[in-house]
């Protein structure tokens, strides 16, 4: 299992396009957490990659 963050600081837009992003690649999704502070928003994906051989 790996283990991917996405942060930003002012726009959940951007955010958005990158967690989808990242989410039509060829992973088998494990988890998703999602946190927000007054730091900004952070998404942590936990995930597999897809064998191509199989």
């Amino acid at each position: 299992m790996k283990i991917k963050t996405f942060t930003v600081m002012t726009s959940s837009k951007k955010l958005d396009e990158k967690v989808n992003e990242f989410l039509d690649s060829d992973i088998e999704l494990v988890d998703i957490k999602f946190s927000s502070s007054a730091n900004g928003l952070a998404v942590l994906i936990m995930y597999n990659e897809r064998d191509e051989h199989k």
